[in-house]
């Protein structure tokens, strides 16, 4: 990314995520999911708070992007998250492509996404997100993010309030501006968010708005979904607008359709106990999800137990909250 708007004909992609201690357990599922659609991919992932055990498997597995010398630990990993650009200033990477640690990638992605850069060019657009079916004017929770309410105010509010969980980035001057916002708004609901938007907003004509149906399907959706058998090892999701690429393990009900797990399997001698969450509405999905983490696990425990994350005493793969 050396421009606001660069062109590349085969541009280098870069995909990347982002977890702290707490979130170190998702990471396998997310990892599992990509190992089985997308074995293309090589994910980066951004120390947000890590562990010393957990820094040095993705030192080992070469996924680590480290924290920036002096750069202290936030108040909230999300911070960490808006400032992207600090992470992955060091690769040569034309496209940047954020994932939540707590998506589940169910397609091969990485020709999609390639497909979506070359859409981007041809648009003249530089950040694509999935929005949400409500638009900024129609949020109902606007009283818990005052700053954001004001600071969005000037702005056309008949516009989708995009989720920042899945993103293609071409702009540097973009992650930037998105960092900057993140800090300028108080410290409330969805801020880190919210600032993605508000950095949206600003270039609105550059932006492209991906269907949520298809890259970033979270909350009450999953309950829509048919699910399909795609060979031998894969499962598909089919939704309102077909296929679905990338699940998103959040929803605004979520005692209906989440669970967190306190997962425990054992491997040769090794007991593991990676805590995760996962989508548990269709009891199907709920089991793939599972065999992911378990199949991850299994193929990364040489690292693991290398990096002293198998011994009898540093068993717990990550401490998710609720």
């Amino acid at each position: 990314m050396t421009g606001p708007i660069a062109s590349v004909a085969s541009p280098v992609i870069e995909f990347v995520t982002g977890a702290d201690a707490a979130m170190f357990g998702q990471l396998f599922l997310l990892l599992g999911s990509l190992r089985r659609y997308s074995p293309e991919v090589r994910l980066r992932v951004c120390d947000l708070g890590l562990t010393d055990r957990q820094r040095d498997y993705l030192e080992r597995t070469r996924r680590l992007l480290p924290r920036a010398a002096g750069r202290h630990l936030p108040r909230h990993a999300w911070y960490d998250k808006a400032a992207l650009a600090n992470f992955t200033e060091g690769l040569n990477a034309d496209v940047v492509v954020w994932l939540d640690a707590d998506l589940i990638v169910l397609n091969d992605i990485e020709p999609l996404v390639r497909d979506v850069c070359a859409e981007m060019t041809a648009a003249n657009q530089i950040v694509a997100a999935a929005g949400n079916e409500l638009t900024l004017g129609a949020l109902d929770w606007f009283d818990q993010a005052p700053g954001f309410k004001q600071a969005i105010s000037v702005f056309d509010l008949n516009v989708p309030y995009l989720n920042s969980g899945f993103v293609v980035c071409r702009s540097r001057e973009f992650l930037a501006r998105w960092a900057a916002l993140c800090e300028a708004l108080p410290y409330e609901f969805l801020f880190e968010q919210n600032a993605f938007n508000l950095a949206a907003c600003e270039q609105r004509e550059h932006v492209r708005i991906l269907d949520s149906w298809v890259w970033n399907l979270c909350g009450t959706e999953f309950r829509s979904v048919e699910v399909v058998t795609a060979g031998a090892d894969q499962l598909a999701l089919i939704g309102r607008s077909g296929r679905v690429n990338i699940l998103h393990a959040t929803s605004t009900e979520r005692a209906k359709d989440l669970i967190h797990y306190d997962y425990h399997f054992k491997l040769n001698d090794t007991l593991f106990r990676p805590q995760f969450r996962i989508v548990n509405c269709i009891e199907v999905l709920a089991t793939y999800q599972c065999s992911l983490v378990v199949e991850c696990i299994t193929a990364e425990a040489p690292a693991l137990l290398a990096s002293g994350l198998g011994s009898p005493g540093e068993t717990v793969l990550g401490t998710l909250r609720s």
